[in-house]
Parts: structure tokens; C-alpha cells; sequence
């Protein structure tokens, strides 16, 4: 059983993205993985998700980005809260992450979101990870 499971998600993808697999397959699922996922397909950094249901439990299936040269789309993830330690940043101190080449995903009153929605929507929260 994996203690925290936003860590395991972000390990898989990227362990997959340097192996250059098309698929990382058996993630248990989470509502708070999906949405992590679905910030991540917004932001291009993965084609897609999908949820199947093994033996009843549910899982996630992600397809992975590569581009020219099959060079992996997400090549670094920094996870910056985690359950010992929770990093929040105010609406004006949101990050900006190698210098606007990456993402910080935090979560926020109005969910899930990347900086840039974050600072669009005017809302502060907890920075989750950085993903370059």
C-alpha cells in the first residue's frame, strides 16, 4: 500500500517518460490523481487518461507525450508539499516555474489548476509540484 500516492503518480510518469513507454498502466485511482491528470493534458504534457475498473477497484491509464526524436514531453517533476510539510503561496507569490518553461500545479479553492489558471482566476493555494 503506497502511503502517498501523489508521489507514486508523479514517479510512474516519469520513470515511463525516461524509459520512453507509450503507456504507464495499474495507477490506483484517486479523484485527486484525475485531476492532477487532467492539468496535465490541458498543459500538454500527456495525451490522455483513461479509468478501467479491475476485479472492482478502479485504476488509471495514461498515455504519455514524446516529441521530435521521441523526447519525452515531461521530463522533470519536482514535488514540492508533501504530507510532512505543505508549501502555500498567496495569489501574487505564485511561482514561476524555469522561467514560464514549466508548470506549478497547486491546488486551490476553485480546484485544481495550473499557475496560469491560478493567477487568472486570482487564487493562492497549495503548490503541489513543478512539471518542466
Amino acid at each position: 500500500m503506497v502511503q502517498d500516492t501523489i508521489s507514486d503518480l508523479f514517479i510512474r510518469l516519469k520513470n515511463a517518460s525516461h524509459a520512453r513507454l507509450e503507456r504507464v498502466e495499474g495507477i490506483p485511482y484517486g479523484k485527486y490523481q484525475e485531476e492532477i491528470l487532467k492539468v496535465l493534458v490541458r498543459e500538454g504534457y500527456i495525451k490522455g487518461y483513461e479509468i478501467e475498473e479491475k476485479e472492482g477497484k478502479k485504476y488509471l491509464s495514461v498515455q504519455l507525450k514524446f516529441g521530435p526524436g521521441k523526447q519525452p514531453v515531461l521530463n522533470e517533476v519536482r514535488l514540492i508539499s508533501v504530507p510532512s510539510r505543505r508549501i502555500y503561496a498567496k495569489k501574487n507569490d505564485i511561482p514561476k516555474v524555469m522561467n514560464g518553461l514549466g508548470i506549478a500545479i497547486l491546488t486551490t479553492s476553485a480546484g485544481v489548476l495550473s499557475d496560469a489558471e491560478a493567477r487568472q482566476k486570482g487564487v493562492g493555494g497549495q503548490i503541489i509540484c513543478y512539471v518542466w
